[in-house]
């Protein structure tokens, strides 16, 4: 088939051309030539319908459809799932009890940046700082249950776990042509009996097997890390221990004061 030309639709022209007289049969040298007319999209890397063929022979219509053809494009969307798992574990290395975990919430963020396609889709390394866009935030803890539309992607949680679907990995358009995305899960806040503690002292780690990041922490010997200028409980414990210490002086005072009073 012999091309006859090209042409380019886009908003200038409302996504629309027209020929005219485009002859259908000619006569030459006494031989009747009939001829056929195709339209097929050649933009490299944009999904399309096969090529249409406009036809003609001696049984089909001369102009199907009434000379109009229509090229549908596709949004075309590659997509994962992703699990995220926290764990926690105890000093020595061992997984902690849920006994051991009721009074904590963790928060972590959904994070995506574009990648090459090359690239893997789901990564742990934290040291890359560049190009990364928060798209959800999320909470768990011991009782985390049902579903939350936080951000761009819904999450069904259980205990110390959330599953999400449907991430764009990869997507084509007329408008942008070919998007790659990779993800990552950051986690940014623990909670223990309503009070913010430092993600840096439970020592978090990331891990990836398939689709399913685990988070683990580890317990924290919170009344010894703690410096008192944090205000946790190793300030309670430092002002508790001064007031103690001062009561039991002004205790020895008074013992002291009664002797001489006495004598």
């Amino acid at each position: 088939m012999r091309e006859h030309g090209r042409f380019t639709l886009d908003t200038s022209n409302s996504w629309q051309y027209k020929w005219n007289d485009l002859p259908l049969e000619e006569t030459i040298l006494g031989q009747k030539w009939l001829y056929r007319y195709a339209i097929e999209e050649v933009m490299t890397g944009i999904p399309t319908v096969d090529s249409i063929d406009l036809g003609n022979n001696e049984t089909a219509p001369v102009v199907p459809n009434g000379g109009i053809v229509t090229i549908t494009n596709s949004k075309t969307t590659e997509t994962t799932n992703l699990t995220v798992s926290k764990q926690w574990k105890t000093g020595s290395g061992d997984l902690a009890g849920n006994s051991d975990t009721v009074d904590y919430e963790v928060t972590f963020e959904l994070q995506r940046k574009e990648r090459d396609e090359s690239d893997p889709v789901i990564v742990t390394d934290m040291s890359d700082l560049d190009g990364w866009e928060t798209i959800g935030t999320y909470k768990l803890s011991n009782t985390s249950t049902g579903s939350v539309s936080e951000g761009v992607y819904p999450a069904t949680l259980n205990a110390w776990s959330a599953s999400m679907t449907g991430l764009t990995t990869k997507e084509v358009t007329i408008q942008s042509g070919t998007k790659t995305y990779q993800y990552r899960v950051v986690e940014t806040k623990v909670l223990k009996d309503g009070e913010e503690k430092s993600v840096d002292i439970y020592n978090v780690t990331y891990s990836l097997n398939g689709t399913t990041v685990t988070m683990d922490n580890t317990f924290a010997n919170e009344w010894g890390v703690e410096l008192p200028s944090t205000g946790g409980r190793g300030t309670r414990m430092l002002n508790l221990t001064g007031i103690l210490l001062m009561s039991l002086s002004g205790l020895g005072l008074i013992m002291r004061k009664r002797k001489k009073t006495a004598a």
